[in-house]
């Protein structure tokens, strides 16, 4: 008697790697940097998969923040796909101001997000967000290894009879 176990699709690290698709997940904290040499802001949004073969897998969505205005349009629709942003929250005279509030930071300076700011009302989100992770795959180019890779964060899949599921604000 013998048992096998296909470990093909697992990286030299260990980890699955996940194939391409549209994901459902929850947030599962927030950090913030900034790049030395750009300036630019990141955002690294830890995602777990909540159903099918990978729930409870787990991958981090780098999201870039520069001063172009297609970078902060990028934010902005990151912000709107997670409930964070909604119909009404302009105010009187279309101001919308989007402030990241810290917590803790570690030795690597990168900051945790606890809240979001919304023309001045906060809105915490070290609550898990529920929303779709979309999934591709890459080649690193120092190992040849194939890599999953979190391109993007959308509105959660609907469900029920046209319902979204989880809006957190």
């Amino acid at each position: 008697m013998s048992v096998q176990f296909d470990l093909s699709n697992f990286n030299s690290s260990g980890f699955a790697v996940i194939p391409p698709g549209r994901y459902q997940a929850k947030t599962e904290g927030w950090l913030y940097w900034e790049k030395e040499e750009t300036g630019n802001i990141v955002l690294g949004i830890d995602v777990e998969f909540t159903e099918g073969e990978y729930k409870g897998e787990s991958r981090r969505y780098f999201h870039v923040i520069t001063q172009k205005d297609a970078s902060k349009g990028y934010f902005f629709r990151l912000l709107t796909a997670l409930g964070i942003l909604q119909e009404g929250d302009r105010g009187d005279n279309g101001e919308l101001n989007v402030g990241l509030e810290f917590g803790n930071t570690d030795d690597n300076g990168r900051s945790e997000v606890t809240a979001i700011t919304v023309n001045g009302e906060q809105r915490d989100i070290t609550k898990s967000i529920p929303c779709t992770a979309v999934v591709t795959n890459q080649t690193n180019d120092q190992s040849g290894e194939k890599q999953d890779w979190v391109n993007r964060l959308e509105q959660p899949e609907k469900k029920g009879k046209g319902k979204t599921a989880g809006k957190p604000f």
